[in-house]
């Protein structure tokens, strides 16, 4: 964004490099470069608004295409099903992972391996997006901050607040995205649903989690709500400290 201001046919000497005390400033250089540094941030900051949801979106949902089927065992495993609750690495008797993904196969086909891989994209591309785009702006917004008052003492340390950026980038994605994980974690444990309008139906249905919920939870959030964010409490918890150390140890 810088623009050089020596002629073209001529080479830089130290002087204009190293200027000294005695020698005249121009007020419109001075004033020109410090408007293209302006124009720079501004310039640099609206593209980090704009691509960082972009660029998490569409490496979330890259990485994810490629892990689904390992990450629906996972969650076989997880809820205990029956035909999955004794898979492990380095289990014998027909409950290793090359078994357990071919019972997967087995059940539906190749659709069992990419069993609700449509929400699973949706659900992993929009929390990377805005994961990304919280640290990114949060980041940026710090640095510009940090670089007006370089001199000055910072009352946070570094590191302790990359763990911040990163504990709210994960806080925040996963408060939005939470509802989708649940819908995609119902439809990939249980074969009956054939569709998300099946599995929206049985959320409307009161649960006993709904029974354990709190009067003033029960009278404020409808029980398809409830439903969709139960457990957020433990989610949240296990986020925060997971994007906390991962931002923060990155940065």
């Amino acid at each position: 964004c810088t623009k050089s201001y020596f002629p073209k046919n001529r080479m830089a000497k130290d002087e204009d490099v190293y200027p000294s005390n005695s020698a005249p400033k121009n007020p419109d250089i001075t004033s020109s470069t410090n408007s293209n540094s302006t124009t720079c941030h501004k310039k640099q900051h609206q593209k980090t608004k704009i691509t960082s949801f972009q660029n998490g979106f569409i490496a979330s949902i890259g990485a994810k295409s490629i892990t689904i089927p390992a990450d629906r065992l996972k969650i076989l495993i997880q809820s205990q099903q029956s035909k999955y609750r004794h898979v492990g690495v380095f289990r014998k008797g027909g409950h290793g992972l090359i078994n357990a993904f071919k019972n997967m196969h087995s059940e539906l086909g190749w659709s069992g391996l990419y069993r609700s891989q449509g929400i699973a994209l949706c659900r992993h591309g929009v929390h990377g997006g805005l994961g990304f785009f919280i640290r990114d702006n949060m980041q940026s917004r710090w640095n510009s901050k940090s670089n007006s008052t370089n001199n000055e003492k910072r009352l946070i340390p570094r590191h302790i607040f990359h763990f911040i950026i990163g504990a709210c980038a994960g806080s925040g994605a996963t408060l939005i995205t939470l509802p989708l994980d649940t819908i995609r974690v119902k439809h990939t444990t249980n074969l009956k649903y054939s569709s998300y309008r099946q599995v929206w139906t049985d959320l409307s249905k009161t649960s006993s989690a709904n029974l354990k919920s709190s009067k003033l939870v029960q009278k404020l959030f409808p029980i398809q709500l409830q439903n969709l964010y139960a457990g957020h409490l433990s989610a949240q918890f296990g986020v925060v400290i997971y994007a906390g150390c991962l931002f923060g140890f990155k940065d």
